[in-house]
């Protein structure tokens, strides 16, 4: 994967685009782990997006 954007939006209408900054501690490290199957969001313990919803786009190199 060369990128990612990634597009949310929460039960409370309220849209985030992923990778987003924060100064506090409980808000960063907000990382997309891509494997084959997956792309896991993975977000510091203040981040409550278990209700959103959204898309990726990824920008990819093919490898055989």
């Amino acid at each position: 994967v060369l990128s990612c954007d990634l597009f949310m939006k929460t039960s409370d209408e309220t849209n985030h685009m992923i990778p987003r900054a924060h100064k506090d501690q409980d808000h960063d490290g907000i990382s997309i782990q891509v494997t084959k199957k997956n792309l896991i969001l993975q977000v510091g313990q203040s981040n409550g997006f278990a209700d959103a919803t959204g898309y990726a786009i990824l920008k990819y190199t093919k490898s055989k």
